[in-house]
């Protein structure tokens, strides 16, 4: 008897093997799977759920890192504009004080007005002997 008993239950796991039932409906229909069984199509379960959690995570991740790459490229972009400025500055300041110490081009007209008009009145102008030199940060003003 315990040889028949043993080959019903062979045959009930390959019957349930072949039609792939799934644990949930061999449990309602009263047939329990053998015992190793239910473990590993709960275990294929946790590990779908594993990867699907495991997927999203990447997804996520490379969202992020596309985010960060944005960013630094736009840092970069504007690192780049400014150094472009910076280097324009410095060759104006450079030309600057290579060029010879002459008054800038306006600054001669206006002495050249005060000095017509005061020969007129024969006395020099006051102002433009108590000015000093203009300096370096006028000048650069006067270029813009």
């Amino acid at each position: 008897m315990p040889e028949r008993r043993s080959i019903d239950e062979r045959v009930g796991a390959l019957e349930r093997r072949l039609s792939a039932e799934p644990a949930d409906t061999a449990k309602t229909t009263g047939s329990e799977p053998p015992a190793g069984e239910s473990g590993t199509r709960s275990d294929h379960a946790d590990l779908r759920d594993r990867i699907e959690t495991l997927e999203s995570t990447v997804a996520e991740l490379e969202a992020g890192l596309k985010a960060v790459r944005g960013y630094v490229g736009t840092v970069e972009h504007v690192n780049e504009t400014v150094e472009r400025r910076a280097d324009a500055a410095l060759a104006a300041v450079e030309r600057l004080e290579s060029a010879p110490k002459t008054p800038p081009p306006i600054a001669t007209a206006k002495q050249q007005s005060a000095e017509s008009a005061s020969t007129a009145t024969a006395e020099p102008d006051e102002d433009a002997e108590t000015q000093p030199e203009s300096s370096l940060i006028d000048r650069l003003r006067s270029l813009r």
